[in-house]
């Protein structure tokens, strides 16, 4: 979740406007992080350096990536996109890699936003960073491949049954 770039813009270096957005973009990240705890997963919201947080979800093991989109599927037919000025992105990407390019990017935990300059962090349920970085990553819930497939089997008939209507209705407002 971050503060989209036409908004940041629109701050014009208002400090207030963009805390205020940036606690947008923690809102969401908490529901986000709500929606995945009622299916049963703990997840950890690190805050970006700059302008937005991410949710992690961790894996003991490899996990196909279908299973990965299937839970992303469920999570976006089950979360409202409330605010207009936070940009929701999902890793990874369900896009193809271009013949001689590494594929997509991702920022490690901790590291230095090149932007802000600000260490990324991960953050207590009030957003303030966690202290004991050793003790809590060493602490995180990681899933197998059984319990992804539990939580998708669990919830893909209601995510495709949303997901029809809702492209039922797209079709039938194209007339």
């Amino acid at each position: 979740m971050d503060i989209n770039r036409k908004m940041i813009l629109e701050c014009d270096g208002n400090e207030e406007i963009f805390n205020d957005r940036l606690r947008n973009a923690a809102n969401q990240a908490k529901e986000i992080q709500r929606t995945l705890r009622e299916l049963g997963l703990s997840t950890y919201i690190e805050f970006s350096g700059y302008r937005g947080y991410h949710v992690w979800l961790l894996f003991s093991e490899w996990i196909p990536l279908r299973y990965v989109y299937s839970l992303i599927e469920i999570l976006q037919n089950k979360i409202e996109d409330k605010y207009d000025d936070v940009s929701l992105e999902y890793f990874p990407k369900k896009n193809k890699k271009k013949a001689g390019r590494s594929g997509q990017n991702i920022k490690m935990p901790y590291a230095i936003h090149l932007t802000s300059g600000k260490r990324s962090y991960f953050c207590n349920d009030d957003f303030t960073p966690v202290e004991d970085i050793n003790g809590t990553l060493g602490s995180f819930t990681r899933y197998s491949m059984a319990n992804i497939k539990k939580v998708i089997g669990s919830n893909m008939s209601e995510a495709n049954s949303r997901t029809q209507v809702r492209n039922q209705e797209e079709i039938q407002t194209d007339y």
